[in-house]
């Protein structure tokens, strides 16, 4: 049962709008709606009442029936056709008490029916009854879609755990794949003692690689759950970037070298910037195993850095598959998909690209993409030297 304190809440501020062609009826009930508490605006004729409803949006109407220019009829009719019916309840209050008349209101969309000459309580009763309902029907209204937004969002959620599981398992399988082969290669070839110590180092050198790999895609993924969660931090620190940098390059190429061309250029040999160096770290080691990843053997994957009016532009390049344009809007996109047949196989986008976009913006920088298909692609950070 609803008590008192809610029904006060449900027309609390409540404002309603007196249509009546007679003056001194709507002085009456103007005066008696606000003895009850609530505001009021009036209205002449039905023309009025429209323009009324569209332009102060009452919370309740008490509408005469017999009126010059348009009667309370036609008033209701425009109101159903409007559907502003569904939302805002209409008393009609008319000196007219045959059956016919009352039934025609009600079929037209009247939320109640009193006749003059009425007792104030029961006109009080009746205004209260119907803005409580208002109230009930809105507030079920707001709940039906928050429950549709939750449902909708749990959907989403789903989605996205789906495809999260597809990307880690889809990433993870070619660094598994390596170790497990060259690990089975290992064994069989120590059994059979043809095991000579450069080969050995050779092929652990490749799970090493391998390993390496995992590890930057598991961080990265932890990196992006922190980032959403606001609970990453970017631990500013002097470092020089040129020396990082090519300290990246140099443990990728050594690991991955012996199947592609590697090339490092830079406008400089040292450069000091402030920033979070392990973070930047993680998004070139990303960009190179992504051009490692979607380029043929005997590729070039080049590392080139710019440096010009405070701004460090770190670029890699391969000339591999490239990215359809069609796509290239899109690449940075969590969860992003994309694949381009070559030689055989399929190419997928998963996380690292996201990953790259959201680090490099969190360290106050700027990605970017240009790529032509079948000629490779390049990819652009932009980052402030000084980052205070």
């Amino acid at each position: 049962m609803t008590d008192n304190l809610t029904i006060e809440r449900a027309y609390k501020d409540s404002k309603i709008l007196i249509v009546d062609d007679k003056e001194a009826n709507l002085l009456f009930i103007k005066d008696l709606i606000k003895s009850f508490g609530f505001r009021t605006v009036t209205a002449k004729n039905g023309r009025q009442a429209l323009e009324k409803i569209d332009s102060e949006n009452p919370d309740l109407v008490l509408l005469d029936i017999m009126m010059p220019e348009m009667d309370g009829f036609e008033v209701l009719k425009q109101l159903k056709q409007k559907s502003i019916l569904y939302s805002l309840p209409v008393v009609v209050i008319s000196a007219i008490d045959d059956m016919e008349n009352i039934a025609e209101c009600i079929k037209l969309g009247a939320t109640d029916y009193l006749v003059k000459p009425f007792h104030s309580v029961l006109l009080k009763a009746r205004i209260e009854n119907c803005l409580e309902r208002r109230f009930w029907e809105f507030k079920e209204k707001v709940l039906f879609e928050q429950l549709s937004q939750s449902c909708e969002s749990l959907k989403r959620l789903d989605e996205a755990r789906n495809s999260l599981v597809s990307i880690i398992v889809h990433d993870l399988n070619n660094p598994l794949s390596t170790i497990k082969g060259y690990s089975q290669y290992l064994s069989l070839k120590n059994k059979q003692s043809h095991l000579d110590p450069q080969e050995l180092a050779k092929h652990i050198s490749k799970i090493g690689a391998a390993v390496s790999d995992m590890e930057i895609l598991i961080k990265s993924i932890l990196d992006v759950a922190k980032f959403e969660s606001e609970k990453m931090s970017i631990k500013k620190e002097e470092f020089d970037v040129i020396s990082m940098i090519k300290d990246v390059y140099e443990g990728f190429q050594f690991s991955k070298g012996e199947s592609r061309e590697f090339k490092f250029s830079s406008d400089k040999d040292s450069l000091i910037m402030v920033n979070d160096s392990g973070l930047l770290s993680r998004v070139v080691q990303n960009l190179l195993i992504n051009a490692f990843k979607y380029t043929p053997s005997n590729s070039i994957i080049s590392i080139d850095i710019k440096i010009n009016e405070g701004l460090t532009t770190i670029i890699v390049t391969d000339n591999g598959y490239g990215i359809p344009e069609k796509l290239l809007e899109k690449i940075f996109e969590k969860f992003m998909q994309t694949t381009v047949k070559a030689e055989g196989r399929k190419y997928g986008v998963g996380l690292g690209l996201y990953f790259c976009k959201i680090a490099v913006e969190a360290m106050g920088g700027k990605i970017r993409v240009e790529s032509q298909e079948g000629k490779g692609c390049s990819f652009f950070i932009e980052l402030p030297i000084k980052n205070s």
